[in-house]
């Protein structure tokens, strides 16, 4: 991805983190919002590069570990707080203790018992349902009915659950695609300059390596075929970072799932929050951000800055030309041409 779309990702996802650890409520619209713009990206990215291996740069799923962290955050929050109000869910909110007791977990394993007991009471003792702990917030769990029960809590929830699901095959998705990329061999990948005009017929950099020149139809430009040395880096490097982020993402789970929410340290700060993918997630967008900007500044792995061109299969007459990075317009031109592939003449032009 170019540096500017890094770059204002994690500028939005800043402060959004700092937005969550203090109060969740004002930043769920937000972070659905980016989630699901991720979630559309990636999506995209599989469509059009077809998971190939020299082209992983375009659909790597590295940075989507820090919306699986906010849709989590949201899912489970709005159900801790309105979870009792609907039918279907208020057995699940009473199998938990009481949020009033000063303990710091919940014990994960105690969920059923306290589900058969709690259930059993409550059918004794219909009231019961009003005297339970409070939420997050503070608010009293109400009994659903339909004048009480918050619709748009409810399709935060379910989206937030259904982003939730999608992003995690998405990972697990690219994290086989990774895993596949890694072993293939000799595998290159096309880099196009407007020195490899469009009469040129080989290209010799200043190792005596000779590549051959391709027209590149769609593009309207000449490339030559590289070793897929970066590519492969990236490979390796999505498959760590997926693999981590996937049990980082586990570990978030237990934390909002079990420990209790008015569990405080750290400055009063609530420990009912997904701090790993939160922070892992902010590490890994500035990684790729200075990546990004080192990568758009500097020639491939192996490549001279000054090459020969040769225009014709049989000639004494060489042209010297001079290779510059592809800068920022490169960085877009490569990955938005690798992104919108699928779509064909709509983004290239019909002929």
């Amino acid at each position: 991805m170019p540096w500017h779309l890094v770059a204002m990702l994690f500028l939005v996802h800043l402060p959004l983190v700092l937005v969550r650890v203090a109060s969740w409520k004002k930043g769920q619209i937000v972070c659905l919002v980016v989630a699901f713009f991720d979630a559309i990206t990636t999506t995209q990215a599989y469509v059009s590069t077809k998971l190939d291996p020299a082209k992983v740069m375009v659909w790597t799923p590295i940075l989507l570990v820090i919306d699986v962290g906010a849709v989590l955050q949201v899912f489970i929050l709005v159900v801790e707080k309105y979870g009792a109000r609907f039918p279907f869910l208020r057995h699940i909110m009473h199998a938990h203790p009481s949020p009033q007791t000063d303990e710091s977990f919940v014990n994960p394993f105690l969920l059923l018992e306290n589900w058969g007991s709690r259930s059993n009471a409550a059918s004794r003792n219909p009231s019961s349902h009003h005297q339970d702990g409070q939420s997050e917030s503070g608010d009293q769990p109400k009994n659903g009915t339909a004048q009480d029960i918050p619709w748009a809590e409810l399709l935060i929830a379910t989206i937030a659950l259904i982003l939730f699901f999608v992003i995690i095959a998405l990972q697990i998705i690219g994290l086989i695609a990774a895993v596949r990329a890694r072993s293939v061999e000799n595998l290159t990948v096309p880099w196009c300059s407007p020195v490899f005009n469009v009469f040129a017929f080989a290209v010799q950099d200043a190792s005596c390596n000779l590549y051959a020149v391709e027209q590149n139809r769609n593009g309207g430009i000449a490339c030559i075929k590289l070793p897929a040395t970066l590519q492969h880096r990236w490979s390796i490097a999505t498959e760590v970072t997926v693999a981590l982020s996937l049990f980082l993402q586990f570990i978030d789970f237990w934390i909002l799932l079990c420990v209790n929410s008015k569990f405080k340290k750290l400055r009063q700060a609530k420990m009912k929050r997904p701090w790993f993918t939160m922070f892992f997630g902010l590490g890994v967008l500035l990684t790729v951000l200075i990546l990004s900007i080192l990568q758009a500044y500097m020639l491939p792995p192996g490549m001279s800055k000054d090459v020969l061109v040769a225009n014709e299969a049989e000639t004494e007459f060489l042209c010297r030309g001079t290779l510059t990075p592809p800068g920022l317009r490169g960085s877009n031109i490569g990955w938005w041409d690798g992104l919108m592939q699928s779509w064909g003449c709509a983004w290239y032009g019909c002929p």
